[in-house]
């Protein structure tokens, strides 16, 4: 290298002595601060020697510039690397309890690689666990800005924002994963969940149709439920509006296509009711009740001939339960809500037959004492029982028997079509009429017609 160093500059010295014998007049160059002369050759090689050192310069310049930059990228491989490993202890050390440590962790992560979206990630997981809401949305939303378009992040923002009551803001998240994969059931299924507890029916209904369409045949039938159920809801919410003629065809589908949906017969009988077809909406309710064997098609059935104040109605009424228990003397539901009714027109001596025979088949609960209680009173038997009974349950005028949930138990006196608890349709019964239906026969009773 150094021979061939001293060769290259032997020969460029030698080529400048040949050329300034070639070139021996001098020339002149004008610069701002003056003119001076020099020759042709040393100008040459004064230009040429300029542009070697720039070129040299402009070299080491280079050279250190990239060699800054790999120090860099190094420190910063350094510190993903040892962020990482503080994430995955930061990890293994939330998952088995230990916040404290695991923060310590996480934000020494966190100092190491101030840009990893998984980092943020954990802390989040931290701060959920330890039932901060605002702290979880906060780290949630740093991951974000680093990964914006990361679907599970929407998913868990969108989760936490329901835990915090920001419904707005988790309707919008599920929209913008929607806009980044349209056929995500994930978000379909949870955004059609909160438009139902949101009481959103129709917005509910739009997204389980799209829903339906991406579901496996093995669970289109379940989803095609699902479906009805929230048309029911839609139709239920036009009627409440005041929009009969609509209602009452859309439940009238919804009836024929699942006839033991037992909300939709009670809705298409108050449409019926409203726009004035009684009878109508009477023979449903007892074609229903003979059918479903549900007692609030009964309950229905009393209210919608008690609002017309007509007591040939009234009679009609009375009628429909002495056939009944005259063709079926075993039905105690039946004769359970017949006492009901006789109570309630002062017909107490005949309650207390009906209620009595209950009772000899063995059946047991609060709401059928109570009715005893308030027949003796009527009949001036037991009046000191009975005031009792109505200052410990506060009755009126009649006594209201609660529902209960099949699924979650939940109770309460007004029937809904879907259990306000657990969200399940179709699931509200009295559990005493599933015991009467359950009971043993008894000696049948002569019941003139």
């Amino acid at each position: 290298m150094f021979l061939k160093s001293l060769f290259l500059s032997i020969l460029l010295f030698a080529a400048y002595l040949y050329f300034s014998f070639l070139n021996k007049e001098n020339i002149t160059i004008s610069l701002p601060n003056g003119v001076f002369e020099t020759t042709i050759p040393l100008l040459v090689i004064v230009s040429f020697l300029s542009g070697a050192l720039i070129v040299v310069c402009s070299n080491l310049v280079g050279f250190g510039k990239l060699r800054l930059l790999n120090w860099r990228i190094g420190r910063r491989t350094r510190g993903i690397r040892e962020s990482e490993e503080n994430l995955r202890q930061g990890l293994v050390t939330l998952r088995a309890g230990d916040f404290k440590r695991a923060r310590f962790l996480l934000e020494k992560a966190r100092e190491k690689d101030p840009f990893s979206a998984p980092v943020y990630t954990a802390l989040a997981e931290l701060a959920e666990q330890e039932g901060n809401v605002d702290q979880t949305l906060k780290c949630l939303g740093k991951a974000r800005e680093l990964d914006e378009n990361n679907l599970e992040l929407l998913f868990r923002t969108a989760s936490v924002s329901e835990v915090k009551g920001d419904t707005k803001h988790a309707v919008d998240l599920y929209h913008r994963i929607l806009s980044l994969d349209t056929s995500n059931r994930r978000a379909m299924a949870g955004l059609r969940e909160l438009y139902r507890r949101q009481g959103a029916w129709r917005e509910a209904l739009e997204i389980q149709k799209s829903y339906l369409k991406l579901m496996p045949p093995e669970r289109q039938a379940s989803e095609g439920e699902r479906l009805l159920f929230l048309r029911y809801e839609c139709a239920r919410l036009s009627l409440a509006l005041g929009v009969t003629e609509k209602s009452t065809s859309e439940l009238r589908e919804i009836v024929g296509e699942k006839p033991s949906f037992i909300p939709a017969n009670v809705s298409l009988a108050e449409a019926l009711k409203l726009e004035g077809k009684v009878e109508e909406a009477a023979n449903l309710l007892k074609k229903a009740f003979q059918e479903l064997r549900h007692p609030i098609f009964l309950i229905k059935l009393e209210d919608l001939y008690f609002c017309q104040e007509e007591p040939g109605i009234i009679a009609a009424l009375v009628n429909f339960y002495k056939r009944s228990i005259h063709d079926n003397p075993h039905d105690l539901v039946i004769r359970f809500f017949y006492g009901k009714l006789c109570i309630r027109m002062l017909m107490a001596d005949e309650a207390l037959i009906h209620l009595k025979a209950i009772v000899e088949s063995g059946i047991d609960f609060p709401s059928l004492h109570i009715l005893l209680a308030e027949a003796y009173r009527r009949t001036d038997d037991l009046d000191e029982a009975a005031k009792e009974y109505r200052k410990a349950l506060g009755i009126g005028k009649t006594h209201r028997i609660p529902f209960g949930c099949r699924v979650c138990g939940h109770e309460q006196i007004e029937w809904a079509s879907c259990c306000p608890s657990c969200g399940t349709w179709d699931s509200f019964a009295i559990k005493a009429c599933v015991e009467l239906d359950a009971a043993k026969p008894f000696e049948t009773l002569v019941f003139p017609v």
